[in-house]
């Protein structure tokens, strides 16, 4: 197969989504849409090619993008009526990221943040899936962003986001990404809301924790720009980073930060180290702030520790909210 898609005739053909890949499947790499599964899927399901990918702080990664077969594209959730997922893995490599889980179903050898599955016939599978479906509210997304980098090239997230629109769904979006400005224009006067994640308003200390994601800065722009264009913005402040960015006057800076740039909603979470998470979080603190090591262990494997920690990150946020006059737009998620 590679030696047919490596290919002149077909490379001239059409146009070059990825002009950075070694190799991918001329299915994949010379169409803006997936195709469905079917035939197409024995063809070229769990094909692999390494490629670099830009990230929103100017840098390449390199990066192994895999294909694998998409049968469900809207899956239930607790946390909305329906969840999206367009790509399994994320290059944005958060150390807290939670979604690690996920390696437990799609075992991966290279680490988290250096593989992208992208899922073949997500679209085909979720118009299958509107057919049937009620509307409802559906978040994107729970397991990956999808605004992140390889996004740009195939635009799965966006043209997923136009099929519900036109279907009668509303959006819920949560994004480290700057992509997402691409697609405010899609958004306008329409059912959804627009949210950055953020766990300090630092950006060298963000870029430690998400080293490939966009800046603060960059996350609150797109805040105060889909505010301007009439989209309602809500800013997620999470993970609170354990004595780094949940005293008083970090958290108020945050929560500041996220009004003046228009956000109607403010929603705040705690650190959870969730399974896989902790050997992460611990490099990083080994290599830069060795002194916490001991105090986040002790949250992780201390679980009366970890509710005092809670209860008191609470209280700090209900008095900032207070003291800034925020009280009716933040919501404590735990």
């Amino acid at each position: 197969m590679e030696e047919q898609v490596r290919g002149q005739s077909s490379r001239r053909e059409f146009p070059l989504l990825f002009p950075w890949a070694e190799i991918l499947p001329k299915e994949i790499l010379f169409r803006h849409e997936i195709p469905d599964a079917g035939n197409d899927a024995a063809k070229i399901s769990g094909f692999s090619a390494h490629v670099e990918l830009p990230t929103p702080r100017g840098t390449a990664v390199p990066v192994v993008l895999r294909i694998r077969p998409c049968r469900t594209a809207l899956n239930r959730s607790s946390i909305s009526d329906y969840t999206l997922n367009c790509y399994g893995g994320c290059v944005h490599g958060c150390v807290y990221c939670y979604a690690r889980y996920m390696e437990r179903f799609y075992p991966h050898s290279e680490p988290w943040g250096d593989y992208v599955d992208i899922k073949l016939g997500i679209l085909e599978s979720l118009r299958r899936q509107l057919r049937r479906l009620p509307p409802g509210k559906v978040f994107l997304s729970s397991a990956c962003d999808g605004w992140q980098p390889v996004e740009a090239q195939l635009g799965l997230t966006r043209k997923a986001a136009e099929l519900l629109l036109e279907h009668g769904f509303s959006l819920r979006i949560l994004t480290k990404s700057d992509l997402i400005l691409r697609d405010l224009p899609l958004f306008v006067d329409r059912p959804v809301k627009v949210g950055v994640s953020v766990s300090c308003v630092d950006d060298r200390l963000a870029e430690l924790w998400e080293p490939r994601a966009a800046s603060p800065s960059a996350r609150f722009d797109v805040v105060a720009k889909a505010h301007q264009m009439g989209i309602k913005a809500v800013v997620m402040f999470a993970p609170v980073l354990p004595f780094l960015s949940d005293s008083p006057s970090q958290v108020e800076a945050v929560l500041v930060k996220s009004a003046e740039m228009g956000a109607s909603e403010i929603w705040v979470d705690a650190f959870n180290l969730r399974p896989k998470v902790w050997e992460s979080v611990r490099r990083l603190l080994r290599g830069h702030f060795p002194e916490l090591e001991h105090r986040y262990r002790a949250l992780v494997f201390d679980e009366k520790m970890y509710a005092r920690y809670r209860d008191s990150l609470r209280n700090r946020i209900v008095a900032a909210a207070t003291r800034v006059g925020l009280s009716e737009m933040v919501h404590v998620c735990f």
